[in-house]
């Protein structure tokens, strides 16, 4: 599949997403599979896999929400043009049968076509999927705590 191909399925799935809102992974709910936050302003996008997209969603946006997530591409972007402005889409589904290994090559091969480490396009920081750029250091853990303490 060509790189435009891609980029155009990605925007199909823009165009009959779900958005990104509190209840919006209800409709998802033990999905498994790729899937991409996309900006709707920009149309930078976010890529990843997950066993369930539906937790994985509800994690996404606790952090975006708090200010603490990972992708601080991610996070300027979520700050500068609001929730309403997201969307959380499946771009790919896997039988929950489906291996880690063989769903991280797909999400390699999404990462890869889309470009999404380059931060004009995208907003993942790891150029490898399954793999996160920044260990649990004292900013992070500090960031964490404040966000649990707010939660209460």
């Amino acid at each position: 599949m060509s790189e435009t191909n891609i980029v155009q399925e990605i925007r199909l799935a823009i165009s009959r997403g779900l958005p990104f809102t509190r209840d919006g992974a209800v409709a998802i709910e033990k999905t498994c599979g790729i899937y991409a936050i996309i900006c709707l302003r920009t149309l930078r996008s976010y890529i990843g896999s997950s066993k369930n997209a539906s937790a994985r969603a509800r994690r996404h946006l606790h952090d975006l929400e708090r200010d603490i997530h990972h992708s601080r591409f991610l996070q300027r972007a979520w700050n500068r043009y609001g929730a309403e402005n997201f969307s959380f889409d499946i771009i790919r589904v896997f039988s929950h049968r489906c291996s880690i290994k063989r769903m991280l090559r797909c999400e390699q091969y999404y990462i890869d076509k889309c470009r999404t480490t380059d931060p004009k396009l995208g907003f993942n920081l790891s150029a490898i999927a399954g793999r996160p750029t920044f260990l649990p250091g004292r900013n992070r853990v500090a960031q964490l705590k404040v966000a649990h303490v707010h939660r209460k």
